[in-house]
């Protein structure tokens, strides 16, 4: 790594502690929100078997209580779990914007300033680590965005466009 490479990726180090400290500091200690239990309630109920509209009132898109079951399983049926569901969202959300600028810019200051820009909006943190929409969604807008910004043909990047979009509109309907 070149010497202006290793002091920007140093700096991309505190960035992305920082932001991983605020986010799991929110997770433990951020304000509930009344719609998590909601969220909580409706994962159990598909875990059972149920089907949302069908077997119980749902009024989200559908899709968040299924891509949530393998980090509720992995982290506990709880409120607690749900946010580490939402938090791995939200992190995974960071990552894949963290290496795509990486990968396009070849450097780690374009996504130093993403983390720090991220890190200027604890409003959007503390949404995107509750037990709800938000992560999820974040990902899959990310995922989408870059799809349609990459270099790739649109044969390769249309489909991940369109089941970005799916997966998003899936777990939030605005």
């Amino acid at each position: 790594m070149e010497p202006n490479n290793v002091r920007s990726f140093s700096g991309f180090l505190l960035a992305g502690a920082a932001l991983v400290a605020l986010a799991i500091y929110l997770v433990l200690h951020g304000v509930l929100n009344p719609d998590e239990g909601f969220y909580l309630a409706a994962a159990h109920f598909v875990a059972q078997g149920h089907i949302p509209y069908r077997d119980f009132g749902y009024t989200q898109a559908p899709l968040l209580p299924y891509v949530n079951l393998p980090w509720l399983h992995l982290f506990g049926f709880t409120l607690a779990g749900q946010r580490l569901a939402a938090l791995t969202w939200t992190l995974l959300a960071v990552a894949s914007g963290v290496i795509w600028l990486v990968r396009r810019e070849r450097s780690w200051w374009p996504a130093t300033l993403f983390v720090l820009l991220l890190l200027g909006s604890p409003l959007w943190l503390a949404f995107s680590v509750e037990g709800k929409t938000y992560g999820c969604a974040a990902l899959a807008v990310l995922i989408g965005s870059i799809a349609v910004l990459s270099a790739r043909p649109w044969l390769i990047r249309w489909p991940v466009f369109v089941a970005a979009a799916t997966v998003g509109v899936g777990v939030r309907y605005p």
